[in-house]
């Protein structure tokens, strides 16, 4: 979907792992040309950005199991869409403790 000339498409890719995933995934950006790539399977939360792009991981509610990571937590993210602004919220609970994480794209910033 567009949200003020920012596309953003979220796909499953259980096929995209271990140490290539961030160049397939730079790919599967391309292919779909997409400044926000939302991708799930590796139960990972986390919010990166390479080549002036964003990759969201919301990582598993459940914290289930991951043979890539063994300190799984369970973990959802929410995008908030302001005005110009677009948010990451990243919900993370780290033992009994709720962590919450804020992270702002902009496409513009170096």
């Amino acid at each position: 979907f567009f949200f003020n000339d920012t596309a953003t498409t979220e796909i499953y890719t259980e096929q995209i792992v271990g140490s290539v995933r961030c160049v397939q995934e730079t790919g599967v950006q391309r292919e779909l040309d997409c400044d926000i790539l939302i991708s799930g399977y590796t139960h990972e939360n986390k919010v990166s950005k390479f080549d002036g792009k964003f990759f969201i991981n919301p990582g598993s509610v459940t914290g289930a199991f991951s043979s890539l990571r063994t300190d799984n937590n369970p973990s959802f993210s929410i995008l908030e869409f302001k005005g110009e602004e677009i948010t990451v919220y990243m919900y993370e609970l780290k033992g009994e403790k709720p962590v919450i994480t804020k992270t702002s794209l902009d496409k513009n910033a170096k």
